[in-house]
This record gives C-alpha cells, sequence and structure tokens, in this order.
C-alpha cells in the first residue's frame, strides 16, 4: 500500500529514568505517507541531582590547624 512504511520517529518511548529503570520500549513510529513534518517545538526534560549531596563530608586543611597543637 504504501512505498515507505512507518518508520521510527523523534519522540524517544521511554524517559532516561525508565530506561535506567530496566524498562523497554518498541519505537514511535512516524508514517512517510505524507512526508515528514517535524513538530514545532519539544519540551525537554532534565532530572539533575546535587552531586555534593553524595560527596563525604569535607576535611580541615592544616592551613586552618592552630600551629600550637602541633608537636
Amino acid at each position: 500500500d504504501d512505498l515507505y512504511p512507518d518508520t521510527a520517529g523523534p519522540d524517544p518511548a521511554l524517559e532516561p529514568e525508565e530506561w535506567m529503570d530496566g524498562r523497554d520500549a518498541d519505537p514511535i513510529l512516524v508514517s512517510m505517507r505524507d512526508g515528514y513534518v517535524p513538530p514545532k517545538s519539544r519540551e525537554l526534560k532534565v532530572a539533575k541531582t546535587n552531586v555534593l549531596d553524595t560527596r563525604p563530608a569535607t576535611r580541615r586543611s592544616m592551613s586552618t590547624v592552630d600551629g600550637s597543637s602541633l608537636p
């Protein structure tokens, strides 16, 4: 019927977090019958964690130690 079969489109089937959780999904297909028309805008979702929350507590440097307490 169609010379060009449906093909994988630009929209992801899963969010990165879903994929990292082990989920799997087939790609979202788009028809090439009338030519591809990209969406006007795409929403970008970013889930960022604060890397400083996972760092161990900082230690004091020797420059901040009182010299009189050293042997």
